[in-house]
């Protein structure tokens, strides 16, 4: 799975000469799926794409403090919806469960925007990003705050959620040692 950087760039504004006319842009594109690719493109994201059943998925693997995050860009054109998951491994083990569902909790009374899930079957433990675009053509904008707001959430959250999944403090505690 390829990986990436957890920054998005903004593209570098040149300046046009007055002698020069600027050079012709290429189409944007509109296709859903064509959005998401051109976002994290420009992000410098590498990724591997699936088209299956009505949906377009986007994987690749970021860096972050805990180890690397899989990331699940999905757009689905039919239902115009775009989500975004951020998947960290390792899963919880059965005992450290209980204790991650309760920070998980805690963490999304918080949240505006997202929230985080845990598998109580496997332990897997995930953010999720949801977008509704109908009747809307989907703004790269849109793709992209999504993008930021999921990596801000996760250098905010991710210490705690560590240190609860590898069973060194109770969720109040390492909620403690993150909180300003």
């Amino acid at each position: 799975m390829a990986r990436a950087k957890v920054t998005l760039k903004k593209p570098a504004k040149k300046p046009v000469s007055p002698a020069k006319k600027p050079a012709k842009r290429k189409p944007r594109p509109t296709a859903p799926a064509d959005i998401v690719a051109a976002v994290l493109e420009q992000a410098g994201w590498e990724f591997d794409r699936e088209d299956e059943d009505g949906w377009t998925t986007f994987r690749t693997a970021i860096e972050s403090g805990g180890g690397v995050v899989e990331t699940y860009t999905r757009v689905s054109e039919e239902i115009e919806r775009f989500a975004l998951y951020f998947v960290w491994g390792p899963e919880a083990a059965p005992e450290q469960r209980p204790q991650l569902a309760e920070l998980v909790t805690r963490i999304n009374a918080d949240l505006g925007d997202g929230n985080f899930e845990m598998s109580y079957e496997t332990g897997q433990l995930r953010l999720k990003m949801g977008v509704d675009f109908t009747g809307l053509a989907l703004p790269s904008r849109l793709v992209r705050n999504a993008i930021l707001d999921a990596i801000e959430v996760t250098e905010r959250y991710e210490a705690a959620l560590l240190q609860v999944l590898r069973g060194e403090a109770s969720p109040t505690a390492a909620l403690a040692t993150i909180e300003d």
